[in-house]
């Protein structure tokens, strides 16, 4: 029996040379687990360390316009004085900004005790002896001083003018500071502390969606105490918000901590309160979503803020200090900042003077604190967040597993060499592609974890390979090269053109599309507008192309190429490209509709048809390829689309395609014409509907439509083109004429409008014949 069990383990061991190999990696894997679960200090910071060089190799984007900032500069500070200014200061700079237009005025400073004024305090100490000496009541004199002096009180209550300012502004978000730690908070009596919650407890979340019956709040971060403006002045302002930042363990910034639990209550940072008032919200609409795990997100209108468990955001870095325009408190006083500059704008207050700068290190380097607050609100305002919830790490295990099972299959079967080449290989695609997922889905994969694990398993691995199996490798391999060469060769041969580039020919219709005028149309948008336009316009067009069967080739640009009868052939493809073109057409005014309402600019689009003989297949090179179409008849499709200008119509075929739709499909002849790079001319055709027999995607029937108004037109045009195409050019002008009364906007009537007026001045040689030749593509 257990000569059995022996030759049974020996005979398995035969068959499989990298079981032990195998179980190396996976133990290298475990391992690797192991110390992504235990998360060394350093390890975690190099993770951050690579976050923050994802921020520097996307590098810097191209802020929100709405939002600036006043600082606190050096410049300032010379000409005012030194800081903390007089609250007067405070009060001009708000009614500067509000006359200039700024539409929220957010504050990176708090006003937490009286303004020490030393007139105002000499003022009140004449009143308090007057008062006590009795004074007031000997005299007409000594009363008409007395109410002098209570004016001169009022004149130089620097906390009076701005709490009236606030008031007046309207708009004004005040900042205010929680304690983190009993420490920070000091020794502060329960009467102080309920004094200061009713201060700012008007402002906390009004709307905290539960989603579990036990709510365990431990995850949020929790302040020990507060640190609010004077009653007077957080009665005057608009809301107030926190401005707390909780730097991660190296000093760097890139959370945004957006909600803190204060004795129960839970309350909103000053970003959210500035992007709130920005956009319009009201308190109820601002919602905080709660579950038993901690913060689940926040709901800001439609809109929903992603954080972490502890409600923390992170702050998508659009680029180094200075990104967000600074204008000096000075500059502004002065009234010297260029008109409009604060119009509708969100104006961040904060200092930035070197003497007193509030320091934040960014993953871009050091940044004024309130140039972070200007980066998150800038994410909130545009929806562009980088997500990171804790639930990620799932992810992370998962590709560790995956990594060290996929290195663990492939390692043991490749030269030394290649395994090194592999494993940097697959580094630097994980790496790539962590970078690409960052930029463009706004994901914070971790990287360190996986990239060692990478090596992890390498060195596992070849240690274990020298240490065992070097000798046997060889005779393993060859015994076994005999049975897996044949399979390799036999695959091959089956199906050769999976590593063969080349085509076939067909015949094919082929289908172009462009919009007209789009570098004028991109010019008058902005950039993240025109990119969802020409994405939504582009679902759209691709649908129908899908609708009926056809193979969309690429996109260029604005424009569409699509193919019909590759690679499923089909009898009809010429009449599916017309009623696709037809439909593109068609559903383009509804978009044109709703782009309107939005006030973007009108869109119009030229589409050409050809049908003939291309060359279908995979083009390119061995490493990279794709599946399209070549030739003449691809260029002729092309080039009618761009005919379209010319004759100011939206849908040029070509003679062979009009040719196998006649019959279900409405055109009228257009001309004849010598395109650009094609000696032979072709007869075109424009498409105006189609008659049937049906729909492809439905079984209907019938037009798209009046029928009679469109064939009315058809006579009429053959009739003028008839003349046109005999040399009489006052009757064929006349004729053309009596088409733009039955259809005034008709494009190629005009055309030959202006042909016979030049024609009839200017006549052709005697062996015209009749052919247009284009000049441009």
């Amino acid at each position: 029996m257990e000569l059995k069990i022996f030759k049974s383990r020996f005979k398995f061991k035969r068959r499989c040379p990298h079981f032990g190999a195998f179980w190396i990696a996976i133990l290298a894997t475990c391992l690797a687990l192991v110390v992504y679960l235990t998360g060394p200090d350093f390890l975690d910071i190099m993770e951050l360390k690579a976050y923050d060089l994802r921020f520097q190799t996307r590098g810097i984007r191209q802020p929100d316009p709405a939002i600036v900032i006043a600082a606190v500069d050096q410049k300032s500070i010379d000409r005012i004085g030194r800081w903390p200014w007089p609250r007067s200061v405070h009060a001009r700079l708000l009614d500067g900004l509000s006359q200039a237009g700024a539409r929220v005025i957010g504050y990176d400073v708090t006003f937490p005790v009286p303004d020490e004024n030393s007139e105002l305090k000499m003022v009140r100490g004449f009143l308090e002896s007057y008062e006590a000496l009795g004074i007031i009541q000997e005299g007409e004199n000594a009363q008409e001083f007395y109410h002098m002096m209570v004016e001169a009180e009022r004149g130089a209550d620097n906390d009076l003018e701005l709490e009236r300012a606030i008031s007046r502004a309207g708009n004004v978000v005040l900042g205010l500071f929680f304690f983190l730690s009993e420490k920070e908070a000091g020794d502060q009596s329960p009467e102080s502390l309920a004094r200061d919650k009713a201060i700012i407890s008007p402002y906390r979340f009004s709307l905290v969606q539960h989603l579990d019956p036990v709510i365990d709040s431990a995850c949020v971060t929790r302040a020990f105490g507060v640190e609010p403006n004077l009653e007077r002045f957080t009665v005057a302002g608009l809301t107030c918000g926190f401005f707390n930042m909780n730097p991660d363990p190296d000093g760097v910034i890139r959370w945004e901590t957006t909600v803190i639990n204060f004795d129960g209550d839970y309350y909103p940072s000053l970003d959210l309160q500035v992007s709130g008032v920005y956009r319009g919200l009201g308190r109820d609409d601002i919602v905080l979503r709660m579950s038993v795990f901690g913060a689940e997100g926040i709901f800001m209108g439609e809109d929903v803020i992603p954080t972490d468990e502890r409600g923390r955001m992170l702050i998508n870095y659009q680029g180094p200090e200075g990104t967000y325009p600074y204008y000096s408190v000075a500059d502004i006083l002065d009234g010297s900042a260029p008109p409009g500059t604060f119009r509708d704008k969100i104006v961040l207050i904060g200092v930035t003077s070197v003497g007193i700068y509030d320091m934040r290190f960014t993953p871009f380097g050091v940044t004024a604190g309130v140039e972070v607050h200007a980066q998150a609100i800038d994410n909130i305002l545009n929806r562009d967040f980088i997500i990171r919830p804790d639930w990620f790490a799932i992810f992370d295990i998962v590709i560790i597993i995956l990594l060290g099972v996929f290195l663990g299959l492939l390692l043991p079967r490749m030269r030394h060499l290649f395994t090194i080449f592999l494993c940097l290989a697959v580094a630097g695609v994980y790496i790539i592609l962590n970078q690409k997922i960052f930029e463009n889905y706004g994901l914070w994969l971790n990287m360190v974890y996986p990239v060692l694990q990478t090596g992890f398993v390498f060195a596992a691995v070849t240690v274990y390979r020298f240490a065992t199996e070097e000798k046997e490798k060889k005779k393993i391999k060859a015994t076994f090269s005999h049975y897996l060469a044949p399979d390799i060769v036999n695959e091959l041969v089956k199906n050769p053109d999976l590593l063969r580039l080349g085509g076939e020919k067909k015949v094919l219709t082929c289908l172009f599309s462009d919009i007209r005028d789009f570098t004028t149309i991109s010019e008058g948008i902005k950039p993240e507008e025109l990119v969802g336009l020409l994405n939504e316009y582009t679902t759209a067009m691709t649908d129908i192309i899908m609708k009926y069967n056809g193979l969309l080739d690429k996109y260029i640009g604005d424009a569409i190429m699509a193919v019909f009868c590759t690679p499923i052939e089909e009898t009809d493809h010429p009449a599916r490209a017309c009623f696709a073109a037809i439909d593109m057409c068609k559903n383009l005014e509804g978009l044109q509709r709703e782009w309107q309402a939005k006030g973007f600019p009108k869109i119009r689009i030229g589409v050409g048809i050809n049908t003939g003989e291309m060359v279908a297949g995979n083009m390119g090179s061995m490493q990279r390829f794709n599946y399209t179409v070549l030739g003449d008849n691809v260029n002729l499709a092309s080039r009618l689309e761009g005919a379209n200008k010319e004759y100011g119509t939206q849908i040029i075929i070509s003679q062979y395609t009009y040719e196998k739709a006649k019959g279900i499909v409405l055109a009228r002849e257009l001309d004849s014409v010598r395109v650009k790079g094609r000696n032979e001319p072709v007869v075109v055709y424009e498409l105006l509907a189609r008659t049937g027999p049906k729909d492809f995607s439905e079984g209907k029937t019938g037009h798209d439509q009046d029928g009679r108004n469109i064939k009315t037109l058809i006579c009429l045009f053959e009739e003028a083109l008839f003349l046109y195409k005999k040399r009489e050019w006052k009757e064929a002008e006349s004729a053309f004429q009596r088409v733009l009364e039955f259809c005034p906007h008709d494009g190629p009537s005009m055309v030959y409008v202006k042909r016979c007026q030049q024609l009839a001045c200017s006549p052709p040689p005697l062996d015209w014949d009749g052919v247009f030749t284009m000049k441009e593509k």
